[in-house]
């Protein structure tokens, strides 16, 4: 066999083997949009519907629904959101976040800024909450029955079904 014909031979694999990954990529996405509205939609209103929190099935397997909360700061509410946890005693939970921009040329000076923290230098300054904060601080007071602006912090409470299985 010539160079030439294993090369186009190897070629043609890589495209099959390319074609073969998005396929599997696409129905690997459906299964998980599937499995996402089953656990977090289907079952839970089912249950909810036949006044079950928890379910043991025949097959050894044990439904449970668990309250869960999605929860984010928009740019667009990030001021206001970090001035309320501020008022209200949370403000521990606010990260602050320093960029500082330099050429890769000025290594030097950037270790220099980083020692002296020279001001003239910062590119950017943003308050932050890290995400997986956010969501255990909401979860948190929303357990403890405590009042947020939920637009400030686009709280999306939800349900979910969680299957364990037996132990082997």
């Amino acid at each position: 066999m010539s160079d030439l014909k294993r090369v186009a031979d190897l070629a043609a694999l890589l495209t099959q083997v390319q074609n073969e990954v998005a396929t599997t990529q696409e129905t690997l996405n459906e299964l998980k949009a599937t499995e996402r509205r089953i656990s977090e939609e289907d079952l839970p209103q089912l249950m909810a519907e036949v006044g079950l929190s928890e379910i043991a099935l025949t097959t050894g397997e044990k439904v449970t629904i668990t309250e869960q909360v999605n929860a984010s700061i928009t740019e667009a509410h990030n001021e206001a959101a970090i001035k309320w946890l501020t008022e209200h005693g949370f403000g521990g939970i606010v990260k602050t976040r320093l960029i500082v921009d330099f050429d890769h040329t000025e290594r030097k000076d950037a270790l220099a800024t980083l020692h002296k923290q020279e001001k003239k230098h910062i590119t950017e300054l943003k308050e932050t909450v890290h995400s997986a904060t956010l969501k255990s601080f909401v979860r948190e007071q929303l357990e403890a029955g405590n009042k947020l602006p939920m637009d400030l912090f686009s709280v999306h409470p939800y349900s979910k079904a969680k299957i364990t299985r037996p132990k082997k």
